[in-house]
Order: structure tokens, then sequence, then C-alpha cells
């Protein structure tokens, strides 16, 4: 039985600062793309949409910014509790065009790339009202995060490896024991105080059979990322092991 199954509640990565500066940027979708002739003005107003980044982030988001290509961010939230994409981590890669802010950035989720062949992370989907279409949404969305974390387990983006280590390590059983209650039947992003099932058909029978696939995969790469987790801990100092559960 579990208690909920929309994600830990536990102190996130207190390692890994939310807001910082970092070198590197090669793995960037716009590492390539050139800035392009900009002013000074244009670099202070990025400048002081770092400070307003460091100072005022919400807790679920994560930043890095590029010392050498202030044009350029990297971003990671946190997937919201009561939703098919609870306890995952989504990244978005953004770039300051030369006429900011008179124009907006331009951004590219990660996510959208890996999954290229859905269109759920990338591209708006409407659906009609019937319940029976947003419940077969929301499960093709668990589907995917889950995959999602099975490749960032496997690809961390540069500068978020700590992050995904300690993200995955806090909320491995989490993870795993939704994925047995999905499959058992509980309405995905609901938890057992909702005791909200499926109804069983084809439809759940496909969810079930790619749920299982992809939960198998996810378990045997948490297993792996838990070692990681123990050689980060033996690295960090004492004083801040409390990051790990």
């Amino acid at each position: 039985m579990i208690k909920e199954v929309n994600g830990s509640e536990n102190e996130d990565h207190k390692l890994f600062n939310q807001f910082d500066v970092v070198q590197d940027y090669s793995d960037h979708h716009y590492a390539k793309t050139s800035p392009g002739k900009t002013t000074k003005d244009w670099a202070k107003t990025i400048q002081n949409e770092w400070k307003l980044l460091q100072r005022d982030l919400p807790e679920s988001i994560y930043v890095r910014v590029y010392e050498d290509r202030i044009d350029l961010i990297r971003a990671a939230i946190v997937g919201p509790a009561g939703t098919p994409y609870h306890d995952g981590l989504f990244f978005f890669d953004v770039c300051f065009p030369p006429e900011y802010p008179r124009c907006p950035p331009v951004l590219v989720s990660i996510q959208g790339l890996v999954l290229n062949d859905k269109p759920y992370f990338n591209e708006p989907v409407i659906f009609s009202s019937k319940e029976k279409h947003s419940l077969g949404y929301n499960q093709t969305a668990f589907v995917l995060t889950c995959k999602l974390m099975l490749y960032l387990l496997q690809k961390p983006p540069k500068h978020f490896e700590t992050l995904i280590v300690c993200h995955f390590h806090e909320r491995e059983r989490a993870i795993l024991e939704a994925c047995r209650a999905y499959a058992s039947g509980m309405v995905v992003g609901s938890s057992v105080k909702d005791g909200r099932t499926y109804l069983r058909n084809k439809c759940f029978a496909g969810f079930k059979k790619s749920l299982d696939a992809q939960a198998e995969l996810l378990a045997k790469e948490l297993a792996a990322n838990r070692l990681r987790a123990v050689e980060l801990k033996r690295e960090v100092p004492a004083a801040d092991k409390t990051m790990f559960p």
C-alpha cells in the first residue's frame, strides 16, 4: 500500500545550487547559434535577469547560465504532484536574441527532442471533454515521463549530473511505487486516498504493457543510480550529507 504516488516530500538537493554560472555550454541546443550583433544595454538586461533568477526562483526550478555565452540558459523543472509528470525532471534550453527584450527568447524542450516520436511534450494537444481522452493522454504522458527519466539517468545534461543523481535517488521508491500502482489500475496522477481506478479494457491493457516494459528498465537504472548516489555521498563533506535520504 502506498500513501501517495505523487512524489517525495523530502528536501531536495541541498548541494545543488538552484542558480549558478558555469563554463561549458557545448551540449546546449543553441551552442552553435551565433548571438549576433549585440549592445551593452542588451548584456545589462540579461545580467539583470540573472539577478532576478538568482533571487526569486521557485523551489522546483534549477537554472544554469553561461559565463562566455550570456545569451544561453538551461533550466530544469521538477514535474508537479498530481499530474502525469510527477517526479520527473524536464529540461529547457533558452536563447536570448539580439533584439531582447523587444523580442522574446526562443526555447526548446530537451524532452521534446528526445521523445520526438510522440507529440505530447512539444506540441499543444486538444482533446474533447470526454474523460476517456483525458485518461488516455495521462497514461501516455506518464509512460513518456518514465522514458525521459531513463534517458536522463543514462545521459545527464552537463552541469546537472549531481541534481539528477540526487533527485532520482530521493524519489526512487515513489517512482517505482507509482509504476506498480498505475499498472494495477490506479488512475495516473491520483493517490490511494482517491481510490480511482481505470476500466479494464484494451486501452488499459496496452498502457499496462508499455508501462511494465518501461518500469523494468527504469528499476535497473535506478538501482545503478543508487550506487552513484553512494559514491557521491562519500565525496561530499559530512555537513552536507543531509541532502541524502
